[in-house]
């Protein structure tokens, strides 16, 4: 099925038609309004930072040791 076939198949139901007994939780609903941004840490960084809170506490430490005229902002 291509998308455009798929896509006018899908206009032509109403919601009412839809079945929704199999739908699953938007697992990027809490996420909403939250800027995320993935990076990949090396391997012998990894090791230490095990955790994205433990990465976070690490960088909010270093922006605050950051002089005020380096340009950062308040976290």
């Amino acid at each position: 099925m291509n998308r455009t076939w798929a896509l006018a198949a899908f206009s032509k139901k109403s919601m009412a038609e839809i079945d929704y007994s199999k739908a699953k939780p938007n697992r990027f609903a809490n996420a909403a309004g939250k800027r995320r941004v993935a990076i990949v840490l090396d391997e012998d960084v990894a090791e230490i930072f095990e955790t994205t809170e433990s990465v976070n506490k690490a960088l909010r430490a270093f922006i605050e040791a950051m002089p005020a005229s380096s340009g950062r902002r308040e976290v």
